[in-house]
């Protein structure tokens, strides 16, 4: 494109492949203050236009909205809230015999397991939990009752998390498990650790569903005889809840 300024022999040439803006002047019998005077007035023309230039394209990318990515992990940032959980499940107590077999009743391992927890979130990667849980069997009752540390990837829709867990646990039997006698113990209670594997997931601004495995180690030994007896070293749960932060 070619400009002119009137009353003078000044071109102004635009290169269009890149926008870009390159000037020529050529004026016969001029001044130099003439032709100073003719530049600061195309300067001004060309500021006054609707040409784009560089600067112009710099200050549209500055202004550029950020991005979704960046816009949901501030929806989902619930850092410094307490919580509570509830969830229910499926149990399972690992149970092993030591000598005659014979003496002990058959024992259902598989149960129904309840947990309810009241917790803390201290950023979006870190939280923690006190919780109360009882799981249910044919012949038997446990409660736990322990403490769990958590660490939550970052993940905006589906956000996995691992955990520790550090705590107390009672067995108790609801039906003697010998067959032709009475047991000496139907009682026992160890301290406990294990780990838990979860996926959470937001339903509402501060509901959550949560679905996670626990393995716990528990060291339950109920003593029939004085070389027969009953292990419960360890307890598995599959637990499906919804979890809801308080401000």
């Amino acid at each position: 494109m070619i400009m002119k300024i009137k009353n003078s022999k000044t071109y102004f040439y635009k290169k269009a492949n890149n926008g870009l803006l390159y000037g020529y002047n050529r004026s016969i019998q001029k001044t130099k203050e003439s032709i100073k005077e003719n530049n600061i007035t195309l300067l001004q023309r060309i500021n006054e236009s609707n040409i784009p230039i560089k600067n112009k394209k710099q200050e549209i990318k500055k202004d550029s909205p950020k991005s979704n990515k960046n816009t949901l992990k501030k929806v989902y940032d619930h850092n410094n809230n307490y919580y509570i959980q509830v969830s229910i499940g499926s149990s399972n107590i690992n149970t092993n015999i030591n000598g005659d077999s014979s003496l002990v009743n058959k024992i259902d391992d598989n149960g129904f397991a309840s947990n309810f927890s009241i917790g803390y979130i201290y950023s979006n990667n870190y939280f923690a939990d006190v919780s109360f849980q009882r799981a249910s069997y044919d012949q038997i009752d446990t409660n736990n009752f322990y403490l769990s540390g958590n660490y939550q990837f970052d993940n905006v829709l589906l956000k996995p998390y691992i955990g520790l867990i550090l705590g107390y646990s009672e067995l108790l039997w609801i039906k003697d498990p010998l067959n032709n006698a009475q047991t000496r113990n139907t009682k026992s209670a160890k301290f406990n650790y294990g780990l838990q594997f979860g996926l959470q997931k937001k339903l509402k601004n501060k509901l959550s569903a949560i679905l996670y495995y626990q393995l716990l180690k528990n060291n339950h030994k109920t003593i029939i005889q004085q070389d027969t007896g009953i292990n419960q070293d360890s307890q598995s749960n599959i637990l499906f809840g919804l979890k809801y932060e308080i401000n």
